[in-house]
This record gives C-alpha cells, structure tokens and sequence, in this order.
C-alpha cells in the first residue's frame, strides 16, 4: 500500500464516524418539548467517598451483586459525579468500567452531577472582588464549530468540549444531567430566604456573585444550562437536563427571568430566551429538619410549633415541589403554553439522633423513608437519592446531623462484602425491592376512603396486581407511636391479602392479614393481593391452559385436578396442564411463608367441554341448497364457507344459491 492509498482510506474512516455528529444540533427547546419520562420510580443514592472502596464496591452495596455475595439495599439508580478537574487530571475514560457495572447491576438513568472546571479552564474573572469565579472560562465562544476541530463543538468553549467527551462515554447509564450541586448555596446565609420587597431579596434582585457559589453573575449558570441543553440533546435527545440543589425559589426566578446574555440577561436576537428553556427538570434536596417543613412560627405564643415526626417530614417531599412549581407556573411551565418539567430529589433524609431543636429518632428515620417514597409516586416524583450510602463515624462521636443520616453502618474495609445495615437501610431495602416497577393508582387510592387518621396509596404492577400501603398518621411532636383501624371496602372482594413489614427485605417473613379491622401503627405495611391468571377457563377436551402467579415474593404450590382421582402438584410460577376428559375441574393456589406455613389461598374452576362434533345435511333445489346445522350443540361458534368465493356465513342454517355451474366444497 502506498502512502497516498493509506491516506485516503484514514480520511474516510474519519468521515464515516464522524459525519453523524457534525449534523447533531439541535433546533429545539425545553419551551418546546420535554420528553415524558417512563422510568417509573427509582430508589436512589449518594455515594460519598471512604477509605478502601472504589466506587465499584459503593456501587455493589448500592444495588446487591450476588455473584460477590453482597445482598445491597436494593437502589435502582445513583447519584455519582464526574467532575470536568477529574476527568483532565486522570482521563476521560476512567469511569468506563464503573459505569458497566452500573448497568449490570440494575443501576439505571442515573443522575450525573457535572461541571466544576480544572484550573487551567476556570475563569479567571473577579466577579466577586474577595473570591475567584467558580465557573469555567470561555463559555462565550460559539458552543458548535460545525467540526473544524473534529467534533462538533467548539473545542475552545472548554464547558462545551467537556459535556460533549462525558455524554459521548456516559449516555447509556445516565438519563439525568445535573448541572452543578447546590449552585444557588447562599453564602450568606439569609438572602435566599427574604421575600418580595425585602432588601437584597433574590425574587427582584439577581443574586451579587458574592453571595452564592458559582462566585459569577447569574447569566452565567443560565448559560452552563444552554450549552448542557444544546450539547447533550445533540447526543442524546432523549436524556434530561435537570438543575438541582437550587436552594431557593428566589434563585430559580431569577433563572427564569434571565437569559444567558451576560449584559445584564436581556433578551436579544442572539440570548432570545429565559433559563427555562434550557433544562428538562428541576432536582431538589429536600431536608426536612432544616427546610421549615417541621415547624411553624406562632405569633400568639412568639415562639414555634413544632410538627417534628415522620408524616410531617415525608409531605415535605411534595411541599418543596410545590414551591418550584409554583414559580415555573408563573413562567408559564404549566403544560399549555410551555411544557411541564420533571422532578426528582436528588438529596433527602432526616437525622436518627437528635441535635438542638432538630427531629432525630431511628423509628422516625425508618418510618420516614417509607412514607417519603409512597409521597414521591404520589406527586409524579421520579427518583429519591438518599444522603448518603454509609456513615464515617459512630452515633456516639455523631457532631452534628449529617453523621447519621447512613443507610449503612461505618463501613470497614477490610470486610467489604458484610457491613451492617441501619434500620433505615433494611426499611428502605423493603420500600424500594417492593415498590419496584409499579405506578401510582390515583383512582384506587381514592376508593380506598382512607379516614382522615391514616394515609397510604394504592399501586400496580405490570400484571395489575395492586400493592397497598398503608399506615395510623403520626400527629404529635417528637413521637412515633400511634395506631388506627382499617377495613377494606367491601367491593374490592378481599378476604385477606399479603402482608410485609419494613423488615422484610431482612427477614423475608409474610402472612395473611385479613381485609377487615387491619390494625395499623405509625411504621407502614405493605399489603398485596393475591391474583392468579389462567389463560382460559372454559376450553375442550384436550386442550391446553396456562396456570400463572402474578403475586411477587412468595413461595407456591399449586394442586391441579386433571381427572378423577388424578392430581398434580406444581412449585413454578408458570406451567402449562392438558385436560383430556370433560368435567369441572379444581385449581388451588396456595403461598407460603419463608418457612413453608400457608399464608393465603386462592381456587379457580376449570370448565372441560366435550369436543363438538361437526354435521350438517343438505336439500339440493338447484339453484339453490338449503343447508341445516346438525353439530352437537357445545360449540360457542359455527361458521359456513364456500369455494366459490361468496362471503362466509355464522348462521345455523341457511339457503345458499349458486350462479355458476361446477364443483364446490361447503365447510
């Protein structure tokens, strides 16, 4: 091969991976579209660093990995970060492993926190005359180049060139983009807290960068979200831009009210649009303790009063939403003019040890948790990411309430595969293995007619089998023991359901609760239906029928009759049985404990019809032929064809005429 041959052959390899790209802008916005997301509700967490494990390891104990022999807390999605001075300190590609073994492990559209330049690409700007501007540098150079460096942006728009190298690695395990964590943390403390017509407030002011994180001007963190927007639907249209850890609902107005323009956020022919256009969702941390949600001030006695238990804390899930919602309302994110965003909460819990006036209990921790996950499918809240994974310290040597907010013990890294679950893990273990894969049924919730003393919800799986739970409310401060009394509605037809504590994900016990005068506490229960499917019940001799159990997480055996004095015995979930003699026949369900003992039953009859025989006579009257059926009569359906190409009958009988001469066959 000569050395002009090779040099053709590497241009059109070059082209050929590298076409598709150059022609990926976009011509959209958030103000035009947002995906619906169908993922369903995912358990999330935080990872956090410790000593002696990978991210591999976290990931591990996030999901379960039973080839390593880690049983995990069963999250379905995490939260991790890939920050732009990490990736230009040791490689773009170091991650890949990570994120494969994500994916194994059923951890999927995860949430990924970018940004945070390296030095060489910081910006230099005081903006700030006593801190350095946090955000990336040249983030004003045109964000695509059409391929004049080859890639599509524009390798000189360092925040462009960074997005474009981690969504081209990353896009399979990540659905949600995270645009900074916490960029509107308010440095002093109070700003982002005043309301309208207060000094400083955020709501009629933009924020001074002194006073918030990225240390910059707020057309800034409008213009991270332009190129996040532009950059990442031109690689994956489908993935979300989502800001979170916003802190205020003053800081995402002054998101909305602003465009990128860094003269002062106008609108102009080349910054035409407002913040929102450019993300897809809104995370948020939601900490119940420290976000007001736990108390209320009371001018009569000058003092607050407190609300600080586990149903307060959970409402505080959909409270927070509401407060974003209601300014993107204002905007016009409402579903008619523009389109609504999605939301998930990207940090949440509460502290199990109390600290000054703080809530802080292990029973309201692990009842919250529960609660907090039923809040979220309730309010179309995709994912919940606890903080954090594992603790770093005792409860004993516990300074303040992030020490304990572990779903895990302190880890030790010398026995990686069996550290030790707190309460609040085994509970949300149970929560999110049971939970899983199905929806929110705002109508069969409904016709619970739960009383004003106990609240819960009604889900479904794929099969339509529904789950409920449910729980007494807790209304006093600082107390977690309370109880209530529920009956099923008669129409539902329950004679007993599944039942599963927050321990099952630990103990795998289950039993049989009945319908009637259920006697709930402050900690929820999960009660599931017991639903079996048949593939037919009326059928012929010697046809076949398929005995499925759609109830999740229970031992069975089944007892099929299929003839006089003959029975079967099955232990699958699904099997096929062949019924060779007419008759009605029984088929008993029974589920079992981890221990064998029966905890429900369920019977379902079996019609065996004879197999019809087929007869018909025939008076021949040219033309015409008058034709009599003479079947047995158990058939559910007859039909008349004919050869000459006239329409088929279902008539019993009936005259046929023939207009042409020749032979012809009647069925």
């Amino acid at each position: 091969m000569t050395k002009q041959q090779f040099s053709t052959i590497t241009c059109f390899l070059f082209a050929c991976f590298f076409l598709p790209n150059l022609k990926a802008q976009i011509n959209f916005t958030a103000n035009d579209r947002v995906v619906p997301y169908g993922g369903g509700f995912r358990a999330g967490v935080n990872f956090d660093i410790f000593r002696g494990f990978s991210d591999e390891d976290l990931a591990r104990l996030a999901a379960g990995d039973a080839s390593a022999g880690v049983s995990g807390i069963g999250a379905k999605a995490i939260r991790p970060a890939f920050f732009e001075d990490f990736a230009e300190q040791f490689g773009y590609d170091i991650r890949t492993s990570a994120f494969r073994l994500y994916d194994s492990l059923g951890l999927k559209d995860n949430t990924l926190i970018v940004g945070f330049p390296s030095d060489a690409h910081r910006d230099t700007t005081f903006y700030c005359p006593s801190a350095r501007s946090t955000v990336f540098k040249n983030m004003y150079a045109p964000i695509f180049d059409g391929g004049a460096n080859g890639t599509p942006v524009n390798d000189t728009n360092y925040y462009a060139l960074y997005i474009y190298k981690v969504a081209q690695r990353y896009k399979k395990s990540v659905k949600f983009w995270e645009v900074w964590n916490e960029p509107g943390y308010d440095y002093t403390g109070g700003r982002g807290w005043l309301p309208r017509g207060a000094p400083g407030n955020w709501w009629e002011n933009n924020p001074e960068p002194c006073d918030y994180k990225l240390r910059a001007p707020i057309q800034t963190y409008v213009r991270l979200l332009r190129i996040t927007y532009e950059v990442i639907k031109s690689v994956d249209p489908d993935a979300y831009v989502v800001t979170s850890g916003l802190g205020f609902p003053s800081f995402l107005d002054a998101i909305l009210r602003n465009t990128d323009n860094p003269a002062g956020g106008a609108a102009t022919p080349q910054y035409p649009k407002g913040g929102g256009a450019y993300f897809d969702g809104i995370g948020y941390h939601a900490y119940p303790h420290f976000d007001d949600a736990l108390r209320k001030y009371n001018p009569t006695r000058n003092d607050w009063d407190y609300s600080r238990h586990s149903d307060a804390a959970a409402a505080d899930m959909g409270r927070t939403k509401d407060f974003y919602e209601d300014v993107l309302k204002n905007y016009g994110y409402n579903g008619t003019r523009f389109p609504k965003k999605v939301y998930l909460i990207t940090e949440a819990n509460l502290p199990r040890k109390e600290f000054g006036a703080y809530i802080g209990s292990v029973a309201a921790q692990r009842n919250w948790v529960t609660k907090a996950f039923v809040n979220c499918l309730k309010n179309d809240i995709w994912q919940l990411h606890i903080f954090k994974i594992a603790e770093e310290t005792t409860e004993q040597t516990a300074t303040y309430e992030f020490d304990v907010m572990g779903l895990y013990k302190t880890l030790n890294y010398t026995n990686k595969t069996k550290p030790e679950l707190n309460e609040l893990g085994v509970a949300y273990r149970s929560a999110s293995q049971i939970l899983f894969g199905k929806a929110f049924d705002s109508v069969k919730t409904k016709s619970l007619n739960l009383p004003p003393n106990i609240d819960g919800a009604a889900v479904r799986d794929s099969n339509g089998v529904f789950t409920y739970i449910l729980w007494a409310k807790t209304t006093v401060d600082k107390n977690e023991i309370t109880n209530a009394t529920y009956s099923f509605p008669t129409s539902f037809g329950y004679q007993n359901l599944i039942s599963r504590d927050w321990q099952f994900s630990a103990t795998r016990n289950q039993a049989a609760i009945a319908a009637q005068n259920i006697v709930l506490s402050a900690t929820p229960i999960f009660l599931t239906e017991q639903k079996m499917r048949v593939s037919q019940q009326f059928v012929c001799e010697n046809a076949s029928v398929t005995f499925e159990d759609l109830t999740p997480s229970v031992s069975r055996t089944w007892t099929v009759e299929l003839e006089p004095n003959l029975t079967t015995t099955e232990s699958a979930r699904t099997f096929n049985k062949t019924f060779t003699r007419s008759g009605n026949y029984r088929t008993l369900l029974i589920s079992r404990d981890a221990n064998g003992a029966e905890i429900s039953r369920q019977t379902v009859l079996i019609y065996v019809e004879k197999t019809p025989t087929v007869d018909f006579t025939l008076d021949l009257q040219t033309p015409f032929v008058f034709l009599k059926n003479r079947s047995s009569a158990n058939a559910d359906s007859l039909t008349w064809t004919f050869s000459d190409g006239s329409a088929s009958s279902n008539l019993p009988d009936l005259t046929k005429v023939f207009y042409n001469s020749g032979t012809f066959n009647i069925m």
